[in-house]
Order: structure tokens, then sequence, then C-alpha cells
């Protein structure tokens, strides 16, 4: 069973906002403000309302530092998101869940917190950005991993209109907090940088003569020669399927793993993402018969992902299944929805935490 949490840790000078914590996950503990994400709550929002509700202390500004995996034993699987503030208003307060207090940061009571915390609070305390997986047995860690960044990770979003952040209701382009690669800025420490390079049309393939942004390959090429990136997702394949519907799909995926190869070329170690596209759908809205001209290709859209996922292992790259978190139902039936644009940001911003780590 997986949670999504926040923790945000408010510094006021030498001092440090923590909590006596005294009910639910982690009671009996020292911790800092913190709790479950609600449904419909971005990670930052849930930050400052549960900073609010547990220490009538809200911070201004906070920024995300780390995320943190916790899977216990018992079944639970908890992904921290980890907040720092210096700016903050209103009055310290008691409630049910916490009895909040300042603490001289020279002074963290590790003695009395989780134990994993005297690892990471140190770089964060420092200003860094950082990711970890924590296994817990009970209050016991039975395992650990820590990356602290030491510099800026750039990632490349490469893809068609789904990248671009095609609208289907008007063909217009869905604003940075609804578009999946913007949105994933607010899963992701903030020393991720995202670079967006979506162009509708695009294809794996080069189809067009010369050089248009469509031709996925040649358009990878120039971006990955012009800046050196630590991570490049690539979001692809439906547009090969509609441009020739007799092509084959392994033909697609071994088109995708070619484009794995433009990128290690001037980046090598640069870890690479193969994204299958979301499947075509005829489940689309009643007055939207676009997708039911591509009616003939939805079988072959939904085995895509198969043939993408085997040239990944193949190639040494992390496989995506994005139709696992998003869907084109109920639109034009090939392109989805701000819903699914969040939901796909989630897990991509997963990848991305758990991928990426300094080499």
């Amino acid at each position: 069973m997986e949670e999504r949490a926040v923790i945000t840790y408010i510094r006021s000078g030498d001092d440090i906002l923590l909590i006596h914590k005294k009910t639910g996950h982690g009671a009996g503990k020292v911790n800092a403000p913190g709790g479950h994400i609600e449904p419909g709550e971005t990670p930052v929002e849930a930050a400052v309302r549960e900073c609010m509700e547990e220490t009538g202390i809200v911070p201004v500004n906070p920024v995300l530092k780390g995320v943190l995996d916790f899977p216990f034993s018992d079944g639970l699987d908890l992904k921290g998101y980890v907040f720092y503030a210096d700016e903050f208003f209103g009055e310290l307060h008691s409630c049910e869940e916490a009895d909040p207090f300042w603490c001289p940061v020279s002074q963290m009571p590790y003695d009395q917190m989780w134990e994993d915390d005297r690892l990471w609070i140190p770089a964060l305390l420092e200003g860094k950005c950082f990711s970890g997986y924590f296994n817990f047995d009970g209050e016991k860690m039975t395992e650990s991993r820590l990356q602290i960044f030491k510099e800026k990770k750039k990632i490349l979003c490469f893809g068609s209109s789904s990248t671009w952040g095609y609208d289907w209701h008007d063909g217009s382009r869905l604003d940075e907090n609804t578009r999946w690669p913007c949105v994933i800025k607010k899963y992701i420490p903030d020393c991720f940088e995202i670079t967006e390079n979506g162009v509708n049309g695009r294809t794996v393939l080069n189809y067009i003569p010369m050089k248009s942004p469509t031709n996925g390959k040649q358009s990878l090429e120039r971006a990955v020669s012009q800046e050196k990136f630590d991570g490049v997702i690539i979001l692809l394949g439906n547009n090969d399927i509609m441009a020739v519907p007799d092509i084959s799909i392994n033909r697609i995926a071994e088109g995708m793993g070619d484009m794995a190869d433009i990128v290690w070329k001037t980046n090598p170690y640069a870890r690479v993402f193969l994204a299958s596209a979301v499947p075509i759908s005829t489940k689309c809205d009643e007055d939207n018969l676009f997708a039911s001209f591509f009616e003939s290709q939805v079988n072959k859209s939904q085995r895509l992902a198969g043939a993408i996922k085997e040239v990944a292992e193949r190639k040494g790259c992390t496989f995506i299944e994005a139709g696992k978190y998003a869907t084109c139902d109920g639109t034009d039936g090939i392109h989805f929805d701000a819903a699914s644009n969040k939901n796909l940001a989630i897990y991509m911003g997963d990848f991305v935490n758990q991928e990426i780590w300094e080499r």
C-alpha cells in the first residue's frame, strides 16, 4: 500500500521547528510537522496546510529539497517529500496531533527521532538536495541508501503533442500548472532543471525531408548535442502508427532504442527513459471523431508498450509504461486530460527520483 506524505523543516536563525508527535504513524517520536497529501493536493500545498494545522506556523515559499522512500515490512510503502523554508508567519500552538517547539540546530534530538533522520537532515540544513531509500522493520532501519546531489541535474522531456501540452478541446497549449513536464517539477527536488521539448506531430522515425522538428531522431540529436543532460525522457510512438498504418511496432521500438544511442553519443552518462505512448482510445468524447479515424490502429497502439519494454531492457534504459498512469478515454482519443497529465507527472517524478544519481 503506497502512501504519500510531506515533512517540512522551518528554520528561524539557529533554531528549527520540530514537533512531539502524539498520534498516528511515529507517535511518541520527535519529527518535523507533516502528514499525508490529500486528494487533489500538490506536495507543497500539503506542506503548507500540515504546518498550519499542526503548529500554527505557515511556511512561505517552501522548497522541495528531498524525496525519500520508506518501505516497511508490514506492507506500508511511504514516499516522503521533504520541504525547507526560512520564511514564515503565524503563532505557535499545539493541537491534538502534535506539540511543536523550536529546537537549536546544534541540539537536534536524533535519539528521539526516526533512525534515518541523522543521515539526511545535516544535508538539508546545508541547503543540499537529496534522494533516499530507507527500509524499516517496525522502527528498526534494515537498509539505507542516500544520494546527496552536488550540483544541478538537467532532465530533457522529449516527445510530441502530449509533451508539448496539446489541449484537445481547442488545440491550444495547456498551461504550466497542467502539462506534465511542468507539473513534474512539483514532485522532484529543486536541484532538477526540466527542459521541455515537445512538438505536435513528432514521430520516432524521420518521415519528413530535411530537418523538420517532427523528425524524432534528427531533432533529438540536435537537442542533446547543444546541451548536456543527466536524464532524457522520450515519450513517443503513436504518431508513427498513425502516419504509416502498416508500420511494424518492432520498427518503432527499435527506433526508440536508436534514440537512446543518439543520447549516449554526446551524453554518455545520461539515464535514458523510454516511455511508451498512452494507447489510442475509442472511448472518446462523443462530439470528437478524431480517434475513430484511427480505430484500426488501436490494437497496435496497445501492443507498442511491450515492444518498447523489450528494447529498453536490452539497451539498459528505464522503461515507463505511460498507459498505466494516463488515459486518452473521454478526450479526442489520442491526447489526455489534466488529471492524466498530473498523474503521469507524479510517476515520472518517481522514476527520476529513483534513477538519477551522482556518477
